[in-house]
C-alpha cells in the first residue's frame, strides 16, 4: 500500500488514495493505526468530503500523538465549510 500510496498523492490522485487507505483500514480492523484515519481525513479535506475526514479524525481524536493535530484540522473543516456556505 505505501509505494501505491505515494504514487497516488504524488500525482493527485485522491480518490484512488481514498480507496488505498479504505482498503487499509478495513484489513486493519479496529488495529488501524491512527497514521492511516490522519491520512485519511486529509485526504477526504482533498475532496471536500467532510463527513468522511471528519469521521476519520473521530477514530483518533484521543490519541495523545494526534489529539493536537486532530483539533486544528476540525477548526480547518469548519472554517472551509462556512467559506462553502
Amino acid at each position: 500500500m505505501e509505494s501505491s500510496g505515494q504514487l497516488h498523492l504524488q500525482r493527485e490522485n485522491y480518490r484512488q488514495l481514498a480507496k488505498a487507505f479504505q482498503d487499509s483500514a478495513d484489513a486493519y480492523g479496529e488495529q488501524t493505526p491512527p497514521q492511516v484515519h490522519y491520512l485519511m481525513a486529509i485526504v477526504a479535506l482533498n475532496l471536500e468530503d467532510f463527513e468522511t475526514a471528519n469521521a476519520a479524525l473521530f477514530r483518533i481524536e484521543n490519541t495523545m500523538e494526534y489529539a493536537k493535530r486532530v483539533e486544528q484540522l476540525k477548526d480547518y473543516i469548519l472554517q472551509l465549510q462556512a467559506r462553502k456556505g
